[in-house]
């Protein structure tokens, strides 16, 4: 994927890497706010998440835009959308981990 267009093909990967490397923020919201609207909500952000997880992509909640109602209106209000926001995510590459210590099974084992 090229992101920019530069004629340095140095800062051109510099670039890339910077795009590639920055996080999405996302809102995501139902026309209503009942419990129906709260299921398609909560069906919606298990497709994104199992759609990240194959992807590669790391994903995070944010809710507590979501569960405090003035921030919430806040929010709904910043965004001027007239629908409601149910879920804000952070979703973005991460570094790798280094594999956790396994104990041996032989030490779990009670004799």
């Amino acid at each position: 994927m090229r992101a920019t267009r530069t004629y340095e093909p140095s800062r051109q990967d510099e670039e890339e890497n910077l795009v590639l490397g920055a996080s999405l923020f996302t809102v995501m919201g139902t026309f209503g706010d009942t419990p129906v609207d709260w299921f398609i909500a909560g069906q919606a952000v298990e497709r994104v998440l199992l759609r990240s997880c194959a992807e590669g992509v790391q994903c995070s909640f944010l809710n507590q835009p979501i569960a405090i109602p003035f921030i919430r209106s806040r929010l709904r209000a910043t965004l001027q959308r007239s629908d409601y926001p149910q879920a804000v995510l952070r979703l973005g590459y991460g570094s790798l981990a280094p594999a956790t210590p396994r104990r041996l099974v032989a030490d779990m084992l009670i004799e």
